[in-house]
């Protein structure tokens, strides 16, 4: 897999894992958003959550799994699942740092997710090729 395509591949799959999740509406995701923004020049964000679109924007170079899940926060808050501020986004980004492994599919390197929440078992589907894992306890 390219590197933009693993990229962009790794941003919309956190997102749609989070979504699954949380069990929250569909969020849309925008890569480089630097490149179609009208107030990207005036940004100094790395990502943006737009509540009125459910849209969330990222800037090159901006991909990782722990600003996913800090936009992902405003996305529970407008959901009624967090409290409003900033503090719940944080809470978020911390959530993900303790409970989610970031795996690559062995078949095609995808990227897969997975929470420690997941019960031992718990098949996780590989979104790109379709190749089956099951959840497993790690010590």
């Amino acid at each position: 897999m390219a590197s933009d395509a693993w990229t962009n591949a790794f941003v919309e799959n956190a997102v749609d894992f989070l979504i699954q999740h949380f069990d929250i509406s569909n969020q849309t995701v925008i890569l480089n958003c630097e490149e179609t923004c009208p107030w990207a020049e005036d940004c100094h964000y790395a990502a943006c959550y737009q509540p009125w679109a459910q849209k969330i924007s990222f800037r090159s170079g901006s991909e990782l799994g722990i600003i996913a899940a800090h936009e992902m926060g405003h996305a529970l808050q407008r959901e009624g699942l967090l409290e409003e501020g900033e503090g719940p986004a944080i809470e978020m980004e911390r959530w993900w740092s303790e409970n989610v492994n970031e795996l690559s599919c062995e078949v095609c390197g995808a990227p897969l997710f997975i929470s420690e929440e997941s019960e031992v078992g718990t098949e996780i589907t590989c979104e790109a090729c379709g190749a089956v894992y099951e959840a497993v306890q790690l010590h």
